[in-house]
This record gives C-alpha cells, structure tokens and sequence, in this order.
C-alpha cells in the first residue's frame, strides 16, 4: 500500500473570474463556515503526467502523475487515479486513489518501481511518456457544516505546459475543487445549488485535470489523436 489510497468524492466547478470573498459569503449566508486561515495558500504544485502514445489512460478515464516535491518536503510522489463509480450529482467525481512518495529523482523509471513495490496488484501500461505538465497555484481553507462536519474548499489556477516544448502553454480556466473529509456526500450538491443559482454562468466539470490540461495543449499543438 501506498502512503494514503484513498477513494476521493469531490466536486468541481469553472468558476472564471468569480473570487473567493463572494463564494465563502454565499456558503455562510447558507449555514456553513470556512476557516479565517487558508490550510495552503497560494502554494505551488508542478505536476507531470504520463501516459501511452495512444493516450489509453485518457481515454479510460484514469490518470498518471508525479507531482515534484514542495519547498520544506523530503519527497515526490507518483498518484494514480481510477474512477470508480458515477456518482448523480452533476460535477462530482468519485476516483479511487493511490499514492506512493518516493525520494532521488523524479523520473518515470524511479517513481515507477517505488510504485510497483508499494502496489503490486496493478499494472500500469508499458511504454508510458511525459505528455503534459501542469502548474498549479492553490489556495485551500477548511469548509465546515453546521454538524462540524469538514471538507476542503480549493481554489485552483492552472498553466499546462508541452513537456518537449516547454515554451508552447495555455493557461486553463480557474477551477473551484470541494473534497469531501467528514462531510456526508449530499453537501456537494447543496454547494453547487448554491453556487451556481447565485451566478448561472459558473458550470461543473467532471473533467479530470489531466484531460483538461492535456487538451488544451493537443490544441496548441494541432493534434487530436483520440
């Protein structure tokens, strides 16, 4: 097992230019309380996706990434993840997950065997590349319910990036990420209702981060292979 496998219920909206002031004092006004301190703020996350020249984790839904070890972390860390479910709720995802940190470098071939060690019951495909890296600023505060229930409430900007050209990027649209911790499942659909009846224009997403990154840049580049 890895460091924390975990199955992940989340929901996402494109929020475009709406800020953070506004979307915490909508969900106050609604009974719930966000912490004064954000838990990251603004902090950086570089992420590097891989997958096969025929895109088979794309297009099965999945995903495949190291993401490069923060400033004050010892480690890397390679994450998997697969749907496992469809939940009904417009905008939620519902992704088993698994995480192995791992130190030295962080190519595919070493994150690869520390994560094959730490999960032996899953093969991966073979002949996986880098083939989009995404940049990611975050900052995230503790959403609570009026059980004292908690959740993680994100607010996320994000640059995808060609890994064989690296000055070839598209900045993706501003996403709202809500997963839940011990909050129960049917709070996400109350925080879109609230949400998106205030401003109809923001819309849920149960599109992947790496599908959205890794589109953005098959467009630049001309590509559509899928």
């Amino acid at each position: 097992m890895g460091e924390k496998d975990i199955d992940e219920i989340e929901l996402v909206l494109l929020i475009g230019s709406t800020n953070f002031e506004t979307i915490a004092g909508l969900l106050k006004q609604n009974g719930y309380d966000i912490s004064e301190k954000p838990v990251e703020d603004e902090e950086l996350h570089e992420y590097l996706y891989f997958d096969t020249e025929d895109r088979q984790l794309y297009l099965s839904g999945e995903s495949l990434r190291i993401r490069l070890k923060r400033e004050g972390k010892e480690k890397h860390k390679m994450t998997y993840k697969v749907p496992i479910e469809e939940p009904s709720d417009e905008g939620c995802m519902n992704r088993r997950e698994y995480n192995v940190p791992f130190k030295g470098e962080p190519t595919l071939e070493n994150a690869f065997t520390n994560f094959q060690q730490a999960n032996p019951e899953i093969t991966l495909p073979e002949n996986l590349k880098n083939v989009v890296n995404v940049n990611k600023l975050r900052t995230a505060y503790q959403l609570i319910d009026q059980e004292g229930n908690t959740a993680e409430i994100a607010f996320d900007d994000m640059l995808a990036i060609d890994p064989e050209n690296p000055e070839l990027q598209k900045k993706l649209a501003r996403e709202l990420e809500v997963e839940l911790i011990t909050m129960q499942p049917e709070n996400l659909e109350r925080i879109r209702q609230i949400i998106t009846d205030f401003d109809p224009t923001i819309r849920p997403s149960k599109a992947s981060k790496y599908k959205i990154a890794l589109d953005g840049i098959d467009e630049l580049r001309g590509e559509n292979i899928r």
